[in-house]
């Protein structure tokens, strides 16, 4: 109830500032966008429904223990009763001596038989099924830490895809000022040409870089809208959501940047990790297995409980409380025991303990797959930050080489090819850099997949 409460609240908190934007826009944080995600993601959706099932088996292995109840009613139709064959002896009360035959059949019972029974079974004692149930909780904790995992895959995912809508509009709005300015360049140029003091190539040159250009910025508008789509579809949201983001690229790089050390550290504690937790729950519910296995060469203890009443008549009267029921009662206690099974029970045995031994062998292998994919993780990161900072110089660099041509030119002393390749080594630059620091945000994210957060 706590958690349905907290959601509805974080829901009114989001549609509440979507009033201030729009009527139908909605602004996030990303720890908003990924707070709902975990509450409305489709994989998270699904494995919420894995663990209901799981509540559910538990229910359903529990009530193995508790008495289970039945009654019934049923009308029976003789319409040939079969006769019995009694020796046609003239000492027997039967004797017919009319009956030349060796026998006399004679048929007892009625046309009708009315009965109402009451049935009670109770297993006292079945020690496997007590492993059952508690191997039906461990389960359920397995479906809990799968979701858990599910999560912190999501929450991931979304932090790419968040970044990936900033990383779109900042990359369309260097576009649209290089545009602008290259587009103000192309109209001096072409006034000189005008005026006779430029060649006409140089202003094809510039049409060229505007047409490319233009086409470029054309392209990334498409693309700042198929990543919002994806941020969405990653949420668990409708695509037809209009969604605004509060989070800047500026203060997610400095927190990649400055933060990074509390990532990690010179190790990882492997028992921490989400995926390291599910193994040895499954190595537990092996064990359990085992056990409830081994636990089937014991005897069981149950009991049953019956009580009728039966009438009978000759014609058709399903119920009738007027005649005369006749009573009947049992109590039933059974203790089996399977003495032999043949090769069977023991070859499921000791198929359940080699599923220990393999158990085992994957906390293992988890474990070092966990420390690989830290290392692995933090190598990317150091090699993202490294090539950042790098980018970051050559933006510096191509942005003062652009300035310098752009004068030359004007002054005569550079030509518009010059020209042309400065300004594109500006573009590439700017995209570099754009690329590296998404490349930069989601190393980062890769960190926390690896601790497991």
């Amino acid at each position: 109830m706590r958690k349905l409460l907290l959601l509805v609240v974080f829901t009114g908190s989001l549609f509440g500032q979507a009033d201030e934007q729009s009527p139908s826009t909605v602004a996030l944080s990303l720890a908003e966008a990924q707070t709902y995600a975990v509450a409305n993601s489709y994989l998270v959706v699904d494995k919420q429904l894995e663990i209901d099932k799981a509540k559910q088996t538990i229910r359903k292995t529990a009530s193995v223990y508790l008495p289970k109840v039945s009654a019934q009613y049923s009308v029976t139709n003789n319409p040939i009763i079969q006769p019995f064959a009694i020796p046609n002896d003239p000492t027997s009360p039967f004797y017919n001596p009319g009956n030349t035959g060796e026998f006399s059949y004679l048929a007892f019972g009625a046309a009708y038989q009315n009965q109402a029974v009451i049935s009670a079974n109770w297993l006292i004692g079945d020690l496997s099924n007590i492993l059952a149930t508690k191997g039906s909780r461990a389960l359920k904790e397995i479906r809990q830490l799968e979701k858990e995992d599910v999560e912190i895959d999501v929450k991931a995912n979304v932090a790419k895809a968040y970044y990936q809508v900033l990383i779109a509009e900042e990359s369309e709005r260097i576009l649209q000022e290089n545009l602008k300015s290259l587009q103000d360049n192309l109209t001096e140029v072409g006034e000189l040409y005008k005026n006779g003091f430029s060649e006409e190539q140089d202003v094809q040159q510039l049409e060229l870089l505007v047409s490319g250009l233009q086409n470029n910025l054309n392209n990334v508008g498409r693309q700042v809208v198929l990543a919002n789509q994806l941020l969405k579809f990653h949420m668990g949201m409708p695509l037809e959501q209009e969604v605004k983001l509060t989070g800047t690229l500026e203060g997610f790089k400095d927190d990649a940047i400055g933060s990074a050390a509390s990532y990690y550290g010179d190790n990882i504690k492997t028992a921490d990790n989400v995926a390291q937790r599910t193994i040895d729950a499954q190595y537990r519910a092996s064990i359990l297995q085992y056990k409830n296995e081994w636990y089937k060469n014991f005897p069981t203890l149950s009991f049953s409980a019956n009580y009728s009443n039966t009438y009978f008549t000759n014609d058709f009267d399903p119920i009738n409380f007027n005649t005369y029921w006749a009573p009947g009662a049992s109590i039933v206690g059974t203790l089996k025991w399977d003495l032999f099974t043949g090769l069977s029970r023991q070859s499921t045995i000791n198929t359940a303990k080699l599923d220990i031994e393999r158990a085992k062998v994957a906390q293992k292998a988890t474990t070092s797959q966990v420390q690989l994919e830290f290392e692995q993780a933090r190598s990317n990161y150091e090699y993202a930050l490294d090539n950042y900072n790098n980018q970051l110089k050559n933006v510096d660099l191509s942005k003062s080489i652009r300035n310098k041509t752009r004068v030359k030119y004007k002054e005569g002393i550079s030509s518009s090819l010059e020209l042309t390749q400065a300004e594109n080594q500006y573009l590439d630059s700017q995209q570099n850099y754009l690329t590296a620091l998404q490349n930069l945000l989601n190393a980062k994210e890769e960190i926390l997949l690896a601790i497991g957060k």
